[in-house]
């Protein structure tokens, strides 16, 4: 082993060269240190927004849910009330009321869930996700997006099948405006097949209790 220094030869293992007395290397500090591949980047997970048809798909099994929730209440109201003689339904404003209520109940449903939870019953089954991105609050910008329901649902909602359509992030009206996206997520397979258990039980069981409360509804109904 050769001193670095004045060159002369010494023995292996000595740690001070016997001529100039300078300390020598060991071959472990001689090595070059071992040089790191920097770390391979991961591709970045692309953003999905929600298809159109799977949107809809999610608002029909919403728009059934409301309604079979809704059954048993106006079942109990239909069955208390008593039409005058020769009048079979209820009066016009009644008709006019019962919307009224079930367009808020909706309105309802859909800002609550979607600010709190970012989802829906009938969002959730599809793996749909609603994400706010402007500085609102949640719960302001969801009143928005479903505000704006009045104007993307004209036309049986071709308003706003036609905005998303030809919308790059598939906006519909509403969501550009309120600033939100609908995201398509992958949820475990067994999730969306419980959640599906859980949308039929319900529908079932809302219908069960509103032919319970008032057996001869669809009798009068279909009367009419």
């Amino acid at each position: 082993m050769y001193c670095p220094w004045c060159g002369a030869r010494n023995d292996v293992g000595k740690r001070n060269c016997f001529v100039c007395g300078k300390p020598i290397p060991s071959l472990e500090e001689s090595r070059p240190l071992p040089v790191k591949s920097p770390p391979r980047r991961t591709a970045e997970k692309r953003e999905i927004y929600g298809p159109v048809g799977d949107r809809g798909l999610a608002l029909m099994a919403d728009r059934i849910l409301l309604l079979a929730l809704l059954a048993p209440v106006g079942a109990a109201i239909a069955s208390s009330w008593t039409p005058p003689a020769g009048q079979e339904l209820a009066p016009l404003n009644t008709s006019i009321a019962a919307g009224a209520i079930a367009i808020l109940v909706a309105f309802l449903y859909h800002t609550i869930l979607e600010a709190t939870t970012g989802t829906t019953l009938g969002k959730a089954i599809m793996g749909l996700h609603v994400r706010t991105e402007g500085d609102r609050p949640a719960i302001v910008a969801s009143a928005i997006r479903n505000l704006l329901r009045a104007v993307d649902g004209l036309l049986l909602y071709a308003v706003g099948f036609l905005a998303a359509l030809f919308s790059a992030r598939r906006q519909r009206l509403g969501d550009r405006i309120a600033e939100t996206a609908v995201l398509a997520q992958d949820p475990p397979p067994t999730l969306r097949a419980v959640l599906l258990v859980i949308w039929i039980i319900l529908v079932a069981a809302s219908l069960w209790i509103g032919r319970e409360l008032c057996p001869d509804c669809l009798d009068r109904l279909r009367g009419a």
